[in-house]
């Protein structure tokens, strides 16, 4: 029998630490946007670093972001978007990619995916005023704790 002429993927790829001793949690693969706007949850999201390293940007991800810096950006008039994706889609990692690219775009990290980005973009995403209410964590009667356009941590109440 011939040796093949390649070498054996465990040879040539380092797993990451988290898989070689078995800490990979399941709740990792659960995105949250709340979780990345309050900066809790796993750092994978709410760190723009480890998002775009591990965020390969396909061509419809690339597509609306364009779209929406754009809009943000007051060069189109396109301002709903529709995400028709099923559970597991998408959606949120979506809403991640641009939380990323509009929230702080001068301190986007030099990497590949975000080089890709604004490459299609064509222009540097421009930084947005964000707000995300998140109704699956509302609590009507104790409210919430929401970050404001500034960062600073606040308490949503119902009047």
């Amino acid at each position: 029998m011939n040796k093949p002429p390649w070498k054996p993927w465990r040879e040539v790829v380092s797993l990451r630490e988290d898989l070689r001793t078995g800490e990979l949690s399941l709740k990792i693969f659960a995105a949250d946007l709340y979780d990345v706007v309050m900066r809790e949850g796993p750092r994978v999201y709410y760190d723009p670093a480890l998002f775009f390293s591990l965020t390969y940007p396909t061509y419809a991800l690339r597509d609306l972001a364009r779209d929406v810096m754009l809009r943000l950006a007051g060069r189109s008039d396109k301002a709903i978007r529709q995400l028709e994706l099923t559970y597991g889609g998408g959606k949120t990692h979506t809403l991640i990619t641009m939380f990323h690219l509009a929230n702080n775009p001068a301190t986007l990290p030099d990497l590949p995916s975000v080089g890709e980005f604004i490459s299609h973009i064509g222009i540097p995403p421009p930084r947005a005023r964000i707000a995300v209410l998140s109704f699956d964590k509302l609590d009507v009667e104790k409210g919430m704790k929401i970050a404001g356009p500034d960062g600073a941590i606040r308490e949503l109440r119902q009047p």
